[in-house]
């Protein structure tokens, strides 16, 4: 260092200079703030050296020193016989290294140490102890090879000093060419195996989510569309991979649950990709289009179940978007004629009938109050919810009504014949919007439950049909918004409808302080540690055939610095498997439908 201070201060003021605008800004100019606590979380939640510390004054030296011990012996077995604990990347499934640079390494190593007096390399030795110590024995889940990355450089010297010393201490030419011959039989046996491992085996077995979704996609034609319902951070259609090969194709969906029934125009076969958390929803839509086809991609996953993947054809969606349509003649009797466009142009052949009745759901999405535009023949009557009936008299009749967003339950009765097509429009911050069929719903009943959701700026009421509210906010951007954002807390209220009697098992999840009660009892409650690590709670209960009031509160106002936050609701019928509590299964609140309605 006296020979050498300039450069060695030359370096330091380097390292400085290039640091501090990282330290700056992670520690909110060193005041130590939300930053800070978002980029130090992952390291508070994966060290164990407060663990070991409480267990010490809670039971003990032995205590302390057998789980220390326990960390020990993980992170040491790791280089060759355990797997990755925090994270699956072993070798094959198994250590660090291969069976031929394990032993080496660990000569190596030992060799290192008997030289430790002479100083000569000693760096080695200290840089291979501190990563391994800091990276794997203080951390949770040892040995994660993400931790311990730093390490491979001086693994690979370690493992290359017994090879170094076959080579040089050979006493004649005869046996510095067998030294030669034997270094070059380790290095290629080496290279075999990890030929083997990353050019012939790992290959085969399945990726990682975003490498397989993309490998499914491209193996579909080219006017396919396809919708992520659950994105995470390592799953989403943001990745530059997808970008890239599907551009304009493909979105992310912020509210799965208020996804289906599809909303939107169909013309070219869609493709709803189901991550883990959305399951259950993958049933829900081969329910809702019977005659759609269904496939698993197998990932790199800890869920065995894999990405499922529903793919809907344009006219099955057709098929489920409009309303349904009966004519009734003089006598009252109607004959049902399917499921049809009430805003078409031409009518479906009615013969000698007198009126025709259209009835389903509507979906409304409005926020806000909005104004609502009825057009259509004179005498035709508009009943949507709760709100009071629109008569029309041949012109324009409107109405500012404040609704919950979601379906609602919608009826209109056309005087045949028609003088004029029926018009249905929504007016919100002076845009017009037109309503179609695929804002329609050909099955009537109420379905869901009542939701309010409370944030600092605005209260937003809903009608959801499952429990299933699961975003990660930063994935979605202004075009693309989730109904809320936290911080928020929701309530759901309403009936749950049971069929068959019999023990209910029920499950929720939640990413914050939650409690669900049924007939005024509580039956699970939860409150996470911290949002990053849900809450699952479990319960059992036989219920009677009927409506069972219930009640669902979920506290969302601690933001998780991942920007996930979950809440579901599942249960296990009798003689069923776990799935989300179907929206048919859900009663909303009477009165729901109606928030306020006045006439203009």
């Amino acid at each position: 260092m006296a020979s050498y201070w300039r450069a060695a201060a030359l370096t330091f003021a380097g390292f400085v200079l290039t640091l501090f605008p990282y330290a700056f800004y992670f520690t909110d100019r060193f005041t130590f703030g939300s930053n800070w606590y978002q980029w130090s979380f992952m390291a508070r939640d994966r060290q164990v050296l407060s663990q070991i510390i409480e267990t010490w004054r809670a039971s003990g030296f032995d205590a302390a020193a057998s789980m220390l011990w326990r960390q020990v012996q993980t992170t040491w077995l790791g280089f060759q016989v355990l797997p990755g604990g925090g994270y699956v990347l072993g070798y094959r499934g198994g250590g660090m290294l291969d069976d031929i640079s394990a032993p080496l390494f660990v000569l190596g190593l030992a060799m290192t140490v008997r030289r430790l007096p002479g100083g000569r390399e000693a760096f080695v030795l200290y840089w291979w102890f501190v990563t391994f110590v800091v990276g794997g024995i203080m951390t949770s889940a040892p040995p994660s090879f993400v931790r311990m990355v730093g390490l491979l450089p001086t693994v690979s010297i370690l493992a290359a000093q017994p090879l170094e010393l076959i080579a040089r201490i050979a006493p004649d030419r005869i046996a510095r060419v067998g030294g030669a011959l034997l270094v070059a039989a380790f290095l290629g046996a080496a290279a075999w195996e990890n030929w083997r491992t990353y050019f012939v085996e790992y290959p085969a077995r399945p990726a990682d989510p975003v490498s397989e979704v993309a490998r499914y996609l491209k193996r579909q034609p080219a006017d396919h569309r396809a919708a992520l319902l659950g994105s995470e951070h390592w799953l989403n259609f943001d990745h530059e991979i997808f970008q890239i090969e599907f551009p304009g194709r493909l979105r992310d969906i912020p509210d799965p649950q208020h996804f289906l029934p599809i909303r939107e125009p169909v013309d070219h076969p869609l493709i709803l990709v189901f991550a883990p958390s959305q399951h259950s929803l993958a049933d829900y839509a081969l329910g809702l289009y019977p005659g759609a086809s269904v496939d698993v991609i197998e990932a790199d996953l800890r869920d065995p179940r894999g990405i499922r993947v529903v793919t809907i054809s344009p006219e099955q969606a057709r098929a489920r978007a409009g309303l349904r349509v009966a004519m009734h003649g003089s006598d009252g009797a109607g004959t049902p004629g399917g499921v049809a466009d009430p805003f078409a142009t031409e009518l479906p052949a009615a013969g000698a009938r007198e009126r025709i009745v259209w009835s389903g759901r509507l979906y409304w999405a409005p926020l806000e109050s909005a104004t609502l535009t009825f057009e259509a023949t004179s005498g035709a009557v508009l009943r949507l919810g709760d709100l009071e009936p629109l008569a029309s008299r041949g012109e324009p009749i409107s109405r500012t009504v404040e609704l919950a967003r979601g379906w609602h339950p919608i009826r209109i009765e056309e005087p045949l014949p028609r003088t004029r097509p029926i018009v249905l429009s929504v007016t919100e911050r002076d845009a017009k919007r037109a309503f179609t069929r695929w804002d329609m719903d050909p099955h009537p009943e109420a379905q869901g439950l009542t939701a309010r959701y409370e944030t600092k700026e605005r209260t937003v009421k809903a009608i959801d049909p499952q429990l299933d509210l699961f975003a990660v906010e930063s994935l979605f951007r202004s075009g693309n918004e989730p109904m809320v954002r936290m911080p928020f807390t929701v309530s759901w209220r309403g009936a749950l409808r049971v069929e068959h009697a019999g023990t209910y098992e029920f499950e929720a999840i939640g990413s914050g302080p939650y409690t669900v009660r049924l007939d005024g009892a509580e039956i699970l409650h939860g409150a996470p540690r911290i949002p990053e690590e849900p809450h699952v709670g479990q319960t059992s209960v036989v219920l009677a055939p009927g409506l069972h009031p219930i009640v669902v509160e979920f506290d969302s106002t601690v933001p998780a610095h991942t920007t996930r936050r979950v809440f579901q609701l599942y249960w296990t019928p009798p003689g069923q498997g776990k799935h989300l509590v179907p929206a048919s299964n859900f009663a909303p609140v009477e009165g729901s439908h109606r928030r306020q309605s006045r006439k203009r």
